[in-house]
C-alpha cells in the first residue's frame, strides 16, 4: 500500500488499507483510481473483500491518485484520497562496438554489462 503522497513507488505495487471499520465478516471495498483526481470516480477498478488490490503493471513516473471506500451492510465509509508517484526508470548507457554489435547496462545494475547483436552480425 503505498502511502499518501509517496513516490519512487514501484510500477508493480498493489493498493492496500488496514482493515477495522467493520466486522471482519461483514465488509467489502470499492477501489478507485486514476491519472487524474478530477476524474477519480471513472477509475472504478471493482471490490474486493481483501486488505488489498492487485493492480499489475503501472506506467513508470506517473502519478495516480486512489481510494478505497469501505461498505458495511447498509453504510458506506468514503476513504480519502490518496497518491502517490511511480519510480523514474534509470537510465541506459549504451556503447556501440560497431558490425550491429552493443553493449548496454543501467545504472541501477552498474556492474553488469549485456551483449547484444543485431541479426545482420550472425552469420552461419
Amino acid at each position: 500500500m503505498p502511502q499518501n503522497g509517496a513516490v519512487n513507488v514501484s510500477v508493480e505495487t498493489d493498493l492496500g488499507r488496514t482493515a477495522g471499520i467493520c466486522e471482519a465478516d461483514n465488509f467489502g471495498q470499492s477501489v478507485y483510481m486514476s491519472t487524474d483526481p478530477a476524474n477519480l470516480w471513472s477509475g472504478y477498478l471493482g471490490t474486493t473483500d481483501l486488505d488489498f488490490f492487485e493492480l499489475g503493471t503501472l506506467q513508470n513516473n506517473t502519478t495516480y491518485y486512489w481510494q478505497i471506500d469501505t461498505f458495511c451492510t447498509d453504510i458506506v465509509f468514503m476513504g480519502d484520497m490518496w497518491e502517490f508517484t511511480t519510480v523514474v526508470p534509470e537510465p541506459t548507457t549504451l556503447l556501440l562496438l560497431g558490425l550491429g554489435a552493443a553493449m548496454v547496462r543501467t545504472r541501477q545494475d552498474s556492474q553488469r554489462w549485456l551483449l547484444t547483436l543485431s541479426p545482420s552480425t550472425i552469420s552461419d
